[in-house]
């Protein structure tokens, strides 16, 4: 795969995140406060395939496929059959503790460090985008705002003492 082809696919998949949180939102809505924290989780999400298209843009551009990338191959299609069970999971509903469950599973999965390796290969501008444009919408951010969800509306001990350890492991700066 080259670098367009990955970033056509990653982008695809954080708006497919991006659409399972809305579910988890449309399905919890009975509580507005959480009802919100997955919209904004959504937002998060959505702004991240923003970016990866725009780095796909950039070398379109130029009629630049980029890199050559074969090892991204397998991990994308490792991605695709774990949104593809979660997206099925949202589909027939969540309560509470499964959404975050599920979501702690999809931010500890391989999407966020690939989405990472992207941007980081990807040309100044689009760095530039993601760095400075808002930096709410950061990884490390992005980490903190799931495990304060977690925190806020997970009664769940274990849900919560798994986001704690898996924060404190990931940190990105």
């Amino acid at each position: 795969m080259f670098m367009t082809e990955v970033l056509k696919h990653c982008s695809d998949l954080e708006q497919r995140v991006a659409a399972i949180y809305r579910a988890f939102a449309g399905a919890l809505n009975d509580d507005r406060a959480l009802e919100s924290f997955w919209l904004g989780m959504a937002e998060e999400e959505k702004h991240h395939g923003k970016i990866l298209a725009a780095e796909r843009a950039a070398l379109e551009v130029d009629s630049d496929t980029g890199y050559f990338m074969p090892e991204f191959a397998g991990k994308l299609a490792e991605m695709d059959a774990l949104l593809k069970r979660i997206e099925e999971q949202a589909r027939r509903g969540v309560i509470k503790d499964e959404s975050f469950a599920l979501a702690l599973e999809l931010e500890q999965s391989e999407l966020n460090t690939i989405y990472r390796d992207l941007v980081l290969m990807g040309r100044a501008a689009v760095k530039l985008m993601a760095r400075h444009v808002d930096q709410s919408l950061s990884l490390p951010k992005h980490q903190q705002d799931l495990l304060a969800g977690i925190q806020r509306f997970a009664p769940a001990d274990q849900i919560r003492q798994q986001a704690e350890t898996w924060v404190q492991a990931h940190r990105v700066a």
